[in-house]
């Protein structure tokens, strides 16, 4: 099953290499990138993903006081092909004509 636009911008956002949602070394949410009060959609996005078996979240502390949760990808060279996909998207130069509008939609995220 193709994964939604949200749960793709969701995954996007996910730096493999650190195991953690963070880009360019600075922390950043992905939800800006929908609408201003999309803070309530993380959640829900969070757990059709983890329903599908796509990441995995568990309920932590930080610093032993303050609750949260810790998303881990099960699978990913998945999140590495999407984020390689969309950044090939950006700087290829392809027609923009040519890209699928969700697709186009992502674009904006990668830099």
């Amino acid at each position: 099953m193709p994964q939604t636009l949200p749960q793709r911008l969701y995954l996007l956002c996910y730096t493999v290499d650190q195991g953690k949602f963070q880009l360019d070394n600075k922390p950043k949410g992905w939800l800006q990138f929908i609408h201003n009060k999309a803070h309530t959609a993380e959640t829900p996005v969070r757990d059709q993903l983890s329903a599908r078996g796509e990441v995995d979240v568990s309920r932590g502390k930080v610093m032993g006081l303050i609750p949260a949760d810790r998303v881990t990808v099960a699978h990913p060279q998945d999140v590495r092909a999407l984020q390689d996909r969309v950044r090939d998207t950006v700087l290829g130069g392809a027609d923009p004509a040519s890209i699928p509008l969700d697709e186009l939609a992502t674009r904006r995220t990668v830099r």
